[in-house]
């Protein structure tokens, strides 16, 4: 891991503040680097995971990401964009079929600003659909299956679905 960097996610950080460090290790010509994903509120706009991600399977050297805690569906997806993925043996994944846009409706046409927001988050479903079905061949029927569970999975179960590529002991990923 010498020349590797690590780079971390969580909820206190802010896109623009990731999307720097991201371009600070393009800068520095990073052959690589290891990106911890931790634990995500709701207050996140699950939009910007969407940009994150494609901007992550943009990075033309190889990712590792590493899943830490609780991850729910908008960091799973962040997950998802590493070449190699690595679930904590603690951690646990949360799916679910909904996303909060955080839009405001229109008070003056509020039909239309439901039907935009119902739109909206189809389109963002079917992203996140396809980054699964693409990254660990899930496909639409099984993820919308494991969606509706009550509970996470644990990292032995995304390994069997290929969330996860391998399953790591807690080592140096601390934030």
């Amino acid at each position: 891991m010498s020349d590797e960097k690590i780079l971390h996610y969580y909820p206190k950080n802010s896109f623009s503040e990731f999307v720097e460090n991201l371009n600070d290790l393009r800068l520095e010509g990073s052959p690589k680097f290891t990106l911890v994903v931790g634990s995500f509120t709701q207050s996140h706009q699950n939009i910007t995971f969407l940009q994150l991600y494609e901007m992550l399977r943009l990075y033309p050297n190889q990712i590792k990401t590493v899943a830490r805690g609780k991850l729910d569906t908008a960091s799973i997806l962040l997950f998802l964009a590493g070449d190699v993925r690595a679930s904590l043996r603690l951690s646990v994944f949360f799916l679910n079929g909904s996303f909060s846009l955080q839009t405001k409706f229109d008070e003056i046409n509020k039909e239309a600003s439901k039907k935009l927001l119902i739109e909206r988050s189809q389109y963002t479903w079917d992203l996140v659909t396809k980054a699964f079905q693409e990254r660990a061949g899930i496909s639409p029927t099984k993820l919308q299956t494991l969606s509706k569970r009550i509970g996470g999975l644990k990292a032995t179960e995304v390994k069997e679905l290929g969330i996860a590529t391998r399953i790591e002991n807690e080592t140096n990923y601390s934030f």
